[in-house]
């Protein structure tokens, strides 16, 4: 970032003031004026954000080998004669016990008396250099394994699946290793690398470095969910439509034991003719059996004619025979002749001198006209000229009949 914009006074408002006092200043001008002060304010405020945190501390990283003047390094000492600070790391470069350079963001003191760089960091390193700042580190967010190297140990874990070399940055000693020298060799369901070359021996010299420890788990997770989104759908299909048994998951391969909208709507295997079961359809339109092996629908139940029990109909217009044991339909205790105890109709209109109910007694007209009851009939009672019952007249009789008996008349 780039210095503060110097504020520069475009207009002098007291020049305005003492010359037209009467005279408003210029919106504009004042507008004009408060843009210059705006902006260098927001270079400042820009400029210390990269210096303060929020909490009042100088930010991470402020303060860098560069800040420090070769007075305040000789103040700190190295070897006797103060660190020097070389930038970046050279080929072909003599350096001197004290030395600081950066490699792959990271800061290293040179341990040797003296030595002469050569092609590669890498190959300086062991013998030359020692890892003091890893700029890398700073974070918790990333996720990262560390590993110590043993000399020989090529293969070190990774705590996610990576499938690619470009996935993770891998840092040996500070050094940062081409993709190339290094692979994924996820096997038997472990997470792994292998770098070509062992690392040497060190604490925690083997920095695998992936994205943030949120974006690789999102990874992972939309991955599984990848792979089995084929498994899920089968799954779903099943639920919908399998008819040919219960629906079993196609990820886990767990049996639910439970079948589909479509077998529980219009039947299938292990819901049609099963115990407790039936579908929605067998319920409401099966005739002529059972549905579950136990019970039967609503059209057998309202107009069949198996259902043990008798159907709707069959209680209501079933004649000549029983519906269910002894029992008969309303329509034949209304007007039938079969229903055991007789007929309303019969209890009504029978007439002549049978009883309606095998002795129980006579219908109301044959209690009401008919001659032949052994009791008489109101008619009989009424004007009957012989006896109506054993030794008893008629009411008209014993008024106005012969022989005289010492009647009314």
């Amino acid at each position: 970032m780039a210095q503060p914009r110097t504020y520069t006074q475009t207009t002098t408002f007291t020049d305005h003031s003492t010359v037209a006092p009467n005279d408003p200043h210029s919106g504009a001008d004042l507008d004009v004026e408060f843009v210059e002060v705006k902006q260098t304010l927001d270079d400042l405020n820009t400029n210390i954000a990269l210096l303060q945190r929020d909490d009042g501390k100088l930010s991470n990283q402020a303060v860098h080998k560069d800040s420090f003047d070769q007075d305040a390094l000789a103040l700190v000492g190295a070897t006797g004669s103060g660190f020097n600070s070389r930038g970046d790391w050279a080929t072909a470069t003599a350096y001197v016990a004290g030395d600081l350079v950066t490699n792959n963001a990271a800061t290293y003191i040179a341990t040797a008396a003296s030595h002469t760089s050569g092609a590669t960091f890498a190959g300086d390193l062991a013998a030359q250099w020692q890892l003091i700042a890893n700029s890398a580190i700073e974070t918790t967010s990333a996720s990262i394994n560390m590993h110590n190297g043993t000399g020989s140990q090529t293969l070190f874990t990774t705590t996610y699946t990576y499938t690619n070399v470009g996935d993770i940055q891998v840092f040996v000693n500070g050094a940062l290793l081409a993709t190339t020298a290094y692979s994924i060799t996820n096997s038997g369901g472990a997470n792994n690398i292998t770098i070509t070359s062992p690392p040497s021996s060190g604490t925690n010299n083997v920095i695998i470095w992936g994205a943030t420890v949120v974006a690789e788990a999102a990874k992972q997770g939309s991955k599984v969910f990848r792979d089995t989104a084929g498994n899920h759908a089968t799954t779903a299909s099943r639920w919908s439509g399998k008819v040919d048994g219960s629906v079993v998951d196609a990820d886990t391969s767990v049996d639910s034991n439970e079948y589909s909208s479509k077998a529980y709507a219009i039947g299938g295997t292990g819901v049609t003719t099963t115990s407790g079961k039936g579908a929605a359809k067998q319920w409401a339109t099966t005739t002529g059996g059972q549905v579950d092996t136990a019970e039967y629908s609503a059209k057998e139940y309202a107009t069949g004619t198996t259902a043990p029990l008798g159907s709707a109909k069959s209680w209501a217009t079933k004649d000549t025979s029983a519906v269910a044991g002894s029992l008969f339909s309303a329509k034949e205790y209304a007007s039938g002749s079969s229903a055991t105890g007789g007929t309303a109709k019969e209890w009504a209109t029978n007439a002549g001198s049978a009883e309606v109910d095998s002795g129980a007694g006579y219908s109301s007209k044959a209690y009401a006209q008919d001659t032949g009851n052994d009791i008489g009939s109101s008619k009989d009672w009424a004007i009957l000229g012989t006896q109506v019952s054993y030794t008893d007249y008629s009411s008209k009789q014993y008024a106005v009949g012969t022989p005289a008996l010492g009647y009314a008349k």
